[in-house]
């Protein structure tokens, strides 16, 4: 699933991220670094990023161990999967139009010129 959704644009870290956040109602960065093999910053730039698309939503915090510390922030997909593969098909969609309407300039320009 990875592989196919760097196809359609989502960044590898994205890509991973958000495959292991669908294994888990809620999870830590933490966990995702070690399901992903990502590194904290990594992991934390593609939150960042993935909070901003509104994909996924920081649920709240827990206490580790007596409870002494920093929270540790919760995790967890904000939307169904369903809805990102509807996004993503929207994004495509858009980009060969786009890609469509290039090509159509480009033949009527080669049309003016040759």
């Amino acid at each position: 699933m990875i592989e196919r959704l760097i196809r359609v644009g989502v960044d590898k870290h994205e890509a991973k991220v958000l495959v292991a956040l669908t294994d888990e109602d809620t999870t830590t960065s933490r966990d995702i670094e070690d399901k992903t093999i990502l590194r904290q910053p990594e992991v934390s730039l593609s939150l960042k990023d993935l909070r901003e698309k509104e994909w996924v939503s920081k649920t709240g915090e827990k206490k580790i161990g007596s409870g002494k510390g920093r929270p540790v922030n919760l995790y967890s997909l904000a939307v169904d999967f369903s809805e990102i593969i509807e996004e993503l098909e929207e994004q495509m969609e858009k980009k060969i139009q786009l890609e469509k309407k290039n090509i159509q300039s480009l033949k009527e320009l080669s049309e003016e010129v040759f």
